[in-house]
């Protein structure tokens, strides 16, 4: 999933990067960091994984609070539906810490968030 959100941010943010007047190359180097920091730290939580200090569910838990992270902190750079789509990742890994049938309130939640996002889209265009 990093480099699903890692391409889909570098692919959203160039066009936006250059109407900002930013140069490509900048960006594109911004973004190798950025998702690079996070895949070694997914890289890190799988060391631990096979070393024996955490376990599978632990794991999953960690990575996604990572791809939850640096989804978020890539709305910096990409624009306001990265923010959300990080939030929507965190509140996951918090529900899924709680809950063991968390994929029902996960989807009613992502289903409002898309919804709220469409009437806000439509209102905004209609200005």
């Amino acid at each position: 999933m990093l480099v699903i959100y890692a391409a889909t941010a570098i692919y959203c943010g160039r066009k936006q990067a250059s109407m900002n007047g930013e140069k490509i190359a900048g960006f594109l180097l911004k973004q190798m960091i950025h998702w690079g920091g996070a895949l070694v730290a997914i890289l890190c939580v799988y060391t631990l994984l096979h070393t024996g200090r955490i376990n599978y569910e632990e794991a999953g838990l960690i990575m996604l609070l990572v791809l939850a992270l640096a989804t978020f902190l890539a709305g910096i750079h990409v624009g306001w539906h990265f923010y959300v789509l990080g939030a929507l990742l965190a509140l996951t890994t918090v529900v899924a810490a709680y809950m063991e049938e968390f994929m029902w309130v996960i989807l009613l939640v992502a289903v409002a968030i898309v919804v709220a996002t469409f009437f806000w889209s439509k209102h905004k265009a209609t200005e």
